[in-house]
């Protein structure tokens, strides 16, 4: 997915691709959504939400 948004220039130029592929995965996970879910007792929503707030804006 990284190469595919990196060959329509969605990436910023001052990232790179690894950044890129890294933080997709990060965010991807399932701990990234468990960890407020379990681990912090945060309704379904309110986890995802969490997630949401730290996407970055696109930048087109």
């Amino acid at each position: 997915m990284a190469q595919q948004l990196a060959e329509q220039g969605a990436p910023r130029a001052d990232t790179i691709l690894d950044q890129t592929t890294d933080r997709r995965w990060m965010l991807c996970s399932f701990e990234a959504f468990d960890l407020p879910y379990t681990g912090r007792g945060l309704p379904v929503e309110d986890a995802a939400g969490a997630l949401v707030t730290v996407l970055p804006a696109p930048n087109y």
